[in-house]
């Protein structure tokens, strides 16, 4: 992903990393509602190991990925997720 990223530079994105190792803190939980993502927390909470790309206008999630996936492929998910 830090790779897809670099293709990112200049765009409108914004990314926020979830720590959930600490089960008992709330931050990532916090953080999510504040940005006003609570119903994705709900939905994926516990869930590890992906990166969701969602639209901020609508709060739809655009394209799922994943370390298992290639480079080119998580740029690709990226970039469309991008132009909406």
């Amino acid at each position: 992903l830090d790779e897809a990223m670099k293709d990112a530079a200049g765009q409108p994105c914004l990314t926020v990393k979830l720590d959930q190792s600490d089960k008992n803190s709330r931050q990532a939980e916090y953080m999510l509602a504040t940005l006003g993502y609570g119903d994705l927390w709900k939905e994926y909470a516990g869930k590890t190991g992906f990166v969701l790309l969602v639209d901020a206008k609508t709060r739809k999630v655009l394209s799922t990925v994943t370390s298992m996936q290639e480079t080119k492929d998580i740029k690709a998910a990226l970039m469309s997720a991008l132009k909406g």
